[in-house]
């Protein structure tokens, strides 16, 4: 498809979505706490395709935290027009689509052969599984957004360890990061920290990339857009610039020790059997890649 008529394709749908104001309403700048509603699923649909016809035009332009190329940006319209099809036909809303019936869940057989493909690439290219195969490249996304978050409030933290009491009231060691009673402290003692995130939108987008894991369906294109943008100024190296001390990143506010919040921590609701254990060693060590287009470090 050009990219003239893709961009066109485009606008028509965006100007046929915003005329439903029974079900359409603008996007809000966060990451929204229910992505299931067709209200948000319109806004962000509606937004992440404003994005694309501006980039689409001038190219350089942001879209989820990155500047792609223009042939990137034209494969992204086709593939946000391919999701809007596949949606607007579920949902049966009234407007010009054509009615798409595509791949939505990975079954468990095919989760299987993908997990062993890894390891047999020759043979498996003669398996009729290749599509599932592109599935699984293709909804996994949020998967990876899940285990970049981990890691990332891991090293916020400093976490090293952690003991936990059983129900013989014995204390066992563990290395085990337990995320929610983290991201519920993050969210209630914003005093100890300086994110380039709120503590409420991490914790929106990290519930919602979890669904992958547990139901293995795929997450429409303009909500990964928005949480990869959203997130961009957590892991963008330029942007997190003013959280680098030396060789490390660091969240604590000034003037806020890691003794301080490991007490702070070991007090709060829901860490009463779980102690942990902090550790400056354990803060994320700057890391980037360059991009030979931009000749910038992402």
């Amino acid at each position: 498809m050009s990219r003239l008529r893709t961009t066109e394709q485009l606008k028509d749908l965006v100007k046929q979505l915003k005329s439903q104001t029974t079900c359409y309403k603008k996007a809000g700048r966060t990451f929204p706490f229910k992505t299931d509603s067709v209200e948000v699923n319109l806004g962000l649909l509606v937004e992440q395709a404003e994005n694309i016809i501006k980039s689409s035009d001038c190219e350089g332009l942001s879209i989820a935290g990155y500047s792609p190329m223009r042939e990137d940006v034209i494969t992204l319209g086709e593939r946000l027009l391919e999701d809007a099809h596949q949606y607007l036909t579920t949902q049966e809303i009234d407007v010009r689509y054509v009615p798409t019936f595509a791949q939505s869940i990975i079954p468990p057989k095919a989760l299987f052969e993908v997990a062993r493909a890894g390891f047999f690439r020759q043979s498996y290219a003669e398996v009729e599984v290749s599509h599932h195969l592109q599935a699984f490249e293709e909804f996994c996304a949020p998967f990876s957004i899940r285990l970049a978050l981990e890691a990332k409030l891991k090293s916020i933290f400093g976490f090293k360890s952690a003991k936990w009491q059983g129900k013989d009231e014995e204390w066992n060691d563990t290395d085990e990061f337990k995320v929610s009673p983290f991201l519920r402290f993050l969210r209630q003692h914003d005093d100890f920290f300086s994110l380039p995130c709120s503590a409420s939108e991490l914790c929106n987008i990290y519930g919602w990339a979890c669904g992958f894991t547990h139901t293995g369906s795929k997450e429409y294109c303009w909500l990964v857009l928005k949480a990869l943008g959203r997130l961009s100024p957590l892991f963008d190296y330029e942007s997190s610039r003013n959280y680098r001390a030396g060789n490390f990143y660091i969240y604590l506010k000034r003037g806020k020790t890691l003794a301080n919040l490991e007490k702070e921590i070991n007090g709060a609701d829901g860490f009463e059997k779980y102690q942990v254990r902090l550790s400056k060693d354990e803060f994320e060590m700057v890391d980037c890649y360059f991009d030979r287009r931009t000749k910038k470090h992402v």
